[in-house]
């Protein structure tokens, strides 16, 4: 922005929603749900090359939405990621593939089955994960232990 206005540009900023907001609007449901889920965390699936993975299994607490940009190809391990820290293998996972463009897909899995879902529906691009660990599932059980 500095620049072109610099060189006597004209520009113009035009807001748009994030993934997360345009997934929750397509399948019909909040992002967060009084009473259930409170919390919504955004995170990167991918990092620079060479760089550890990024903190998912730090980023969800029972009643958290956690939306992860950019994370087909990371799905197992953060899967594993997650279910180690405590999530249950059930928690639900909602998939938004191309999410506001006429070829979106939506699938609903669950956190263990979630990498086998995207390798089924061959689907490689742009997805927006999002786990729900909401605040009665048994996820509070064995994060609670």
């Amino acid at each position: 922005m500095d620049a072109a206005r610099s060189a006597g540009i004209a520009i113009e900023i035009v807001p748009g929603i994030t993934a997360a907001s345009a997934a929750a609007a397509s399948m019909g449901q909040s992002l967060t749900e009084r009473g259930e889920t409170d919390t919504l965390a955004l995170t990167t699936g991918t990092c620079r090359p060479g760089d550890e993975d990024a903190a998912w299994s730090g980023c969800w607490s029972p009643g958290t939405t956690l939306a992860v940009y950019m994370g087909v190809r990371a799905a197992g391990r953060i899967a594993a990621a997650l279910i180690a820290d405590g999530a249950a293998p059930d928690t639900p996972v909602d998939l938004a593939c191309d999410v506001s463009k006429p070829t979106e897909r939506l699938f609903r899995t669950t956190l263990s089955e979630m990498a086998d879902t995207l390798t089924e529906n061959a689907i490689t691009g742009t997805t927006l994960i999002l786990v729900r660990f909401p605040k009665t599932e048994k996820a509070v059980a064995s994060v609670a232990a």
